[in-house]
């Protein structure tokens, strides 16, 4: 869930694309961005609205630091920081 979704506020396609990025960063770096084993699903929501995991290039050396940025930018907390669609998925 996006951090609006969370927080009960209304979530457009930018909602799946933090999602998207929650999949790539498990996917990346074999470790879940927000909440860790045998945490609360309370525990989970709270980091998702407040906690910014460490960057997947760090968790894991063969991701590289383009594909990391990718995924920060999808997983950021506001929703207008985010890739705004799927279509621009580039990064500076």
């Amino acid at each position: 869930m996006s951090p609006e979704q969370v927080s009960g506020q209304q979530v457009d396609r930018r909602s799946d694309i933090f999602s998207l990025g929650v999949i790539l960063y498990e996917m990346t770096t074999g470790a879940r961005p927000f909440g860790g084993k045998g945490n609360t699903l309370a525990s989970v929501f709270n980091d998702i609205i407040r906690i910014t995991p460490p960057e997947p290039y760090i968790v894991s050396s063969i991701v590289t630091k383009k594909l990391s940025g990718v995924i920060m930018k999808a997983l950021q907390k506001e929703p207008e920081k985010r890739f705004q669609t799927g279509r621009n998925w580039r990064t500076r």
